[in-house]
């Protein structure tokens, strides 16, 4: 499976980067991570079937447990999940209307850097649920 994370915000600063790094690194290794700066042409003119998910606060809110099975689910339909993250003004609608799925990572509004960590955090745990590793209690 591959998943690509889309972020359409400027580079992390170290802090941020070494908290993604430390859940990126614990994706497992039958995993292809993509990190890529925004190119919504990029998402359109993907050769590859892919399945994405637009992050917005207005998205629907699920659960640790509801996204691992969610990912179980869409992975029966696509082997490249693509997650787009907005920047400071979030997406615009034509992003959010053309993606697959939107989801919230909260009713809060999180700095787009740090909704790039909450993701690789959770979908990590959606890895433990499904593998009955003990991280996810």
């Amino acid at each position: 499976m591959k998943i690509e994370i889309i972020n359409q915000c400027h580079k992390m600063q170290p802090w941020q980067k070494a908290g993604f790094d430390m859940y990126a690194k614990r994706i497992p290794a039958e995993i292809i991570l993509n990190e890529t700066l925004h190119s919504q042409k990029k998402i359109k003119t993907s050769k590859t079937k892919h399945y994405t998910i637009a992050l917005d606060r207005l998205g629907k809110s699920l659960s640790s447990i509801e996204i691992s099975e969610r990912l179980t689910l869409i992975t029966q339909k696509s082997s490249h999940i693509i997650f787009n993250i907005g920047a400071s003004e979030g997406l615009n609608q034509t992003e959010i209307d053309s993606a697959d799925e939107c989801w919230s990572l909260s009713a809060l509004t999180f700095p787009h850097q740090l909704s790039k960590i909450i993701l690789i955090e959770q979908l990590y745990r959606s890895f433990c649920i499904l593998s009955n590793h003990p991280y996810h209690k």
